[in-house]
Order: structure tokens, then C-alpha cells, then sequence
């Protein structure tokens, strides 16, 4: 399981001085779990804290941060002082989480709003029971959005609809290999290569093949896509039937927007929306399970309670 999911709230003693109280994350990983396990803890965080900055600037920092930790432990700089005994701390971890990769959908509530922010192929959709509509964060074409912005920017690598015939999302945290400056290139690889599954293709040995056309890097971005409600959306006043579901691909690849919504408006009080949700798309689909790891939040306004 390469996914992860965060639900994170400030304590109530920042509550008074942070108007950002609660952000919920879906984390798709893919090659392996560790970009995904670090940005459900760090992004999280990070927005908590810094209710003030630009949320784009957070995203992108973040990533550059990961890619400056592996490049500063794994540079022939370091490999020297390696050689005169100085121990380097976290090297592997530096490596791990830019060999991995991951994509984000991060929901920020305030007492009054909610901002949703999406970096991949992930998805948040939103029922407004006054409208009777379901809203798709990505207008329901996240797969081809992100090949649009493929063939928008890198129409050279753009491989069978993938980023270099490998790369699906045009946007994700980690995968270093798409990112990494032209010179020195060839080395960073070599290094990452280091840290692959004997089952997976050497990026060393197949280079050539790889990166034919590594030119103008980088190929891929943290920026996200941003999508604000109206106040009181999710607010304690707001309509008891609003929906939101958070979810990776995994859910998106077998049901659409629409059916996904009209399952959970059938679903009786007190069960697990997220579960309930799965199960009957799995029913749906003949028993058979998503061809890929499936994380889901679903939000529903609380009542208020005197």
C-alpha cells in the first residue's frame, strides 16, 4: 500500500491564532511509499502553521526541499567527505523519498470555508445539496487534464500519453529523476539506482533508452491547482446532505462523479461513508477490487449541538 491519508487539526490553544483549523490530504504514492509517507506529515503541517503564505510557494518549497536533501547527501561533494569520514545523516531517506513519488489533494477548512488544492491525478468532488449538483474539484478529467499538460509543455517526451513513455501525472512530489538539472544528471541517476528494487529496471544500466531526450528539465512540478467554495460550505449551519469525497485515482478509475455521490446520499445513518462507498463500488464492479491502492475521505457536515 503506497497511499496515504492525513487528517490533521490545530490544538485548540492555536485555534485562536490560526484561522486554518483542519486539513484532510490524500497522498497517491507510486515506487514505493516514502514521498507519500513524508508530505502526509509535512505538508499538513506546514499549511497549519503558515496560514498567511501563498499556498502555491508552501507546494513548491516543499518539493524543492526534498530534491536539495538528496542532491546535497548525494553529490561527488559528499561522496569525498564520505571518503575523509563524515557521516552524512538521513542520506537514505534523502534517497527514498525523491526515488518515490507522490501526488496530493489537500482540503484547508476554517470555521467558514474550505480551499482544495491538487497536485496529480487525484480527485475531490462536492455535492451542494442547495444546488443538487456535484462539483469536480478537476471538472472530472484528471488523466486527460494532466495529458493536455503534457502535450502543452512537453510535447517531445510525451511517450503514449506518459511523461517519457513512464510518467502518468505531470504534477507530483518526489520523482527526482524527471526534475534533476541537465548537468550532473547521469550521476544522480546512478545514485538513485542505488536504492531500486532488484525487480524494478535498472535507471543506470537502461539510461540511454530512459532519458533519450532529457534536455529542459524539469519535466514535472509540485504546483497545484486550487478550487475555493463559498463560505459555510462545510460549516456547522450548512446543509446536513452536502458531500465530499477525497480520493485517488484508484476510486475515480470505477465509478464517476455523479454515481459516486448518489451512493452516499442512499446510505443510512451511522455507517462508515468511506467503506460503504468502496464496498458498493466493489459490488458494482462484480466483486472485483480496484486495479490500484484506493484512499478516500469522505466530509458531511456535523450538526450543531447546543
Amino acid at each position: 500500500m503506497e497511499d496515504r491519508l492525513a487528517i490533521v487539526s490545530n490544538t485548540p490553544h492555536t485555534q485562536h491564532d490560526f484561522p486554518i483549523s483542519l486539513a484532510l490530504g490524500i497522498f497517491d504514492g507510486h515506487r514505493g511509499p516514502w514521498a507519500a509517507d513524508y508530505i502526509s506529515v509535512e505538508l499538513p503541517r506546514r499549511l497549519l502553521v503558515e496560514p498567511h503564505r501563498d499556498r502555491r510557494a508552501i507546494f513548491e518549497e516543499l518539493d524543492h526541499s526534498m530534491l536539495g536533501d538528496f542532491r546535497n547527501t548525494h553529490s561527488r561533494r559528499s561522496k569525498f567527505a564520505q571518503k575523509l569520514g563524515i557521516r552524512q545523516r538521513g542520506k537514505e531517506d534523502a534517497a527514498r523519498r525523491v526515488l518515490s513519488g507522490s501526488t496530493a489533494l489537500v482540503a484547508e477548512l476554517d470555521r467558514a470555508s474550505m480551499r482544495v488544492h491538487n497536485v496529480g491525478d487525484s480527485r475531490g468532488v462536492f455535492y451542494d445539496a442547495h444546488q443538487a449538483s456535484a462539483v469536480p474539484q478537476d471538472g472530472g478529467r484528471a488523466v486527460s487534464t494532466e495529458y493536455k499538460l503534457m502535450l502543452k509543455y512537453q510535447p517531445l517526451v510525451a511517450i503514449g500519453k506518459r511523461l517519457f513513455g513512464q510518467q502518468l501525472a505531470t504534477r507530483s512530489f518526489g520523482d527526482a529523476y524527471y526534475k534533476l538539472p541537465l548537468y550532473g544528471h547521469k550521476h544522480f541517476i546512478s545514485e538513485l539506482s542505488k536504492y531500486q528494487s532488484h525487480s524494478s529496471t535498472s535507471m543506470q544500466t537502461n539510461y540511454a533508452t530512459l532519458f533519450h531526450d532529457y534536455k529542459t528539465p524539469p519535466y514535472l512540478t509540485a504546483r497545484p491547482e486550487r478550487l475555493d467554495f463559498a463560505p459555510n460550505f462545510f460549516h456547522l449551519q450548512s446543509h446536513p446532505k452536502n458531500l465530499g469525497i477525497l480520493a485517488s485515482d484508484g476510486l475515480w478509475d470505477n465509478v464517476g462523479n455523479e454515481e459516486a455521490v448518489r451512493i452516499l446520499r442512499e446510505a443510512s445513518g451511522g455507517v462508515n461513508l468511506a467503506e460503504y462507498l468502496l464496498d458498493k463500488v466493489v459490488m458494482n464492479q462484480d466483486g472485483r477490487l480496484p486495479g490500484d491502492d484506493t484512499s478516500i475521505i469522505v466530509m458531511r457536515p456535523t450538526a450543531a449541538t447546543n
